[in-house]
């Protein structure tokens, strides 16, 4: 039977796309050890966006339509996600607010045994 690995890289910078600042891609793949050949059974990124000149990058996640039924065996990573939301992070006492950083991300998913990739 096969074995499934969560894991994560984080996407080289100059691999990204022109309108993102950092993504993460993670997923469960068969073998987090071997060499990457495309072999893929769930994928998805989250990419880092400036929306305005003034804002820090915003997260976003996407996900690709063959990976949908992997967000249902990954319900510990929805619980993490609604953990660092914007509007759970936000300080009581003003409007400012504390985007979700690249390395705040990673953590998160190291935490959930996501293997680093690479």
């Amino acid at each position: 039977m096969e074995r499934r690995h969560r894991s994560y890289y984080i996407v080289p910078d100059n691999m990204l796309g022109r309108d993102a600042v950092a993504e993460v891609m993670f997923g469960i793949y068969p073998d987090p050890n071997a060499p990457f050949d495309g072999t893929l059974m769930a994928e998805m990124g989250m990419r880092w966006r400036t929306l305005r000149d003034d804002d820090a990058p915003s997260a976003r996640l996407e996900v690709y339509d063959e990976s949908w039924a992997a967000l249902s065996d990954m319900p510990d990573l929805l619980l993490m996600l609604g953990s660092m939301s914007r509007h759970e992070r936000m300080p009581r006492h003003g409007p400012q607010t504390s985007p979700l950083t690249v390395e705040e991300f990673v953590l998160g998913l190291e935490g959930l045994g996501f293997a680093r990739r690479g």
